[in-house]
């Protein structure tokens, strides 16, 4: 249960200054990802997570918006357009960084384990594609990720986008409510047998919001 039912919260976009508390909210809101590519220390993935977030110049936090409430990061979420990706991302700063945290053996074991859960459509130009969405657990319930969402389509509406897509893991309803709620609509399920066996869920839905540029 969130200790907090009310709180002001401000959503802005990412700055180097937040690798750490991002960083942390990966390893925190995700550890049923990043625990088996990783490891099972919440502080030394949180660590590496930051690391990652600083390469390229904070490249993954240029695509990254943050809930703040007195002060403290509480959420993040990170989009960016559909014909992007992460091709810019400095990949092999990346490998190196992760093989200075991990070793070899384990960068090997969380390529394996993070690219179990690839896989999906092509995404167009005028998408922007949200990857990850991410609420400290004491403040769930108190709106924030519906924060985040909200400022994240008003993004995608100023940049001229027509369409905002989204996944979301099979049984995480929690989730799927928001989307909803917010107009988003099921248009395909994926099946992913290898994340099922390295980090026990079956599959994903993507969901679709077509943007009223008018509004």
């Amino acid at each position: 249960m969130p200790v907090v039912r009310s709180l002001r919260t401000v959503v802005r976009p990412a700055n180097l200054d937040d690798a750490l508390p991002v960083g942390r909210l990966w390893a925190l809101a995700f550890a049923d990802k990043f625990g088996p590519a990783f490891g099972d220390v919440p502080e030394h993935n949180a660590a590496l997570l930051a690391d990652l977030h600083r390469l390229g110049e904070g490249r993954m936090l240029r695509a990254t918006l943050v809930a703040e409430a007195e002060g403290e990061v509480i959420g993040f979420l990170l989009a960016h357009p559909g014909h992007e990706g992460f091709a810019d991302f400095p990949l092999m700063e990346g490998v190196r960084t992760m093989v200075r945290h991990l070793g070899l053996l384990g960068f090997l074991r969380a390529v394996l384990v993070l690219g179990s859960m690839g896989g999906g459509d092509r995404h167009a130009r005028d998408e922007i594609v949200v990857e990850m969405v991410g609420v400290d657990p004491r403040y769930q319930g108190c709106g924030v990720g519906q924060a985040l969402m909200r400022a994240a389509i008003d993004r995608a509406r100023q940049v001229g986008a027509r369409l905002v897509t989204l996944g979301v893991v099979w049984g995480n309803e929690r989730a799927r409510r928001l989307y909803e709620r917010l107009g988003f609509t099921a248009v395909r399920d994926f099946h992913t047998p290898l994340a099922r066996w390295a980090v026990g869920y079956r599959g994903w839905t993507l969901m679709a919001l077509p943007l009223d540029l008018r509004e």
